[in-house]
């Protein structure tokens, strides 16, 4: 497939299995009731990644099917010191959402809202739930880990595991090609 590289102005992306090693850490306090807490490990260097994306006036679109809000306080987390992150959320070149059912209708409704199409997609998948926006977007990509059918669809399978920098092993494979 021949990519025009200059299309890309969107870089979506899976949070369990992409950003995280999928691997949910779940403490609970019996004593309290029903409260429990969830704990997901991110590598910074993707976030860096991420903000190299802001940078150059790219969109990044952070999406998960999982109802914790653990990507939530992450983006928080970063928004409250760096304000490269605080002015993409303020001018919406940051969207993130969790408890998203269907990706592929969501980054849709993105999509069209921004007047924008598919073939300005880059997506980060690695399972079943990605397969929409994989089918979809002009360049899809993956973590070293994701399922079969998934490096079966991408154009870039990255050497990383999914939580080990794959999002920053994407975004860099892809300016690199666009700065030569």
């Amino acid at each position: 497939m021949l990519i025009n590289w200059n299309e890309l102005k969107i870089f979506a992306m899976d949070v369990d299995g992409v950003l995280t090693d999928n691997k949910y850490y779940i403490s609970s306090r019996i004593s309290l009731g029903n409260s429990s807490f969830v704990t997901k490990g991110f590598n910074t260097r993707d976030f860096h990644a991420i903000e190299e994306l802001f940078k150059r006036n790219y969109m990044a679109i952070i999406l998960t099917q999982s109802t914790d809000e653990v990507i939530i306080e992450q983006i928080n987390r970063i928004v409250r010191y760096n304000e490269n992150w605080k002015n993409a959320l303020l001018e919406k070149k940051l969207i993130c959402e969790n408890n998203v059912s269907n990706k592929k209708e969501k980054l849709e409704n993105i999509l069209n809202n921004k007047n924008l199409e598919w073939s300005n997609v880059v997506y980060i998948g690695d399972s079943y739930n990605d397969i929409g926006c994989m089918d979809s977007c002009r360049y899809p990509c993956c973590p070293s880990d994701a399922i079969d059918i998934i490096k079966e669809k991408s154009c870039f399978v990255s050497d990383c595991k999914g939580g080990n920098a794959v999002v920053e092993d994407v975004i860099n494979n892809i300016l690199n090609n666009i700065d030569n």
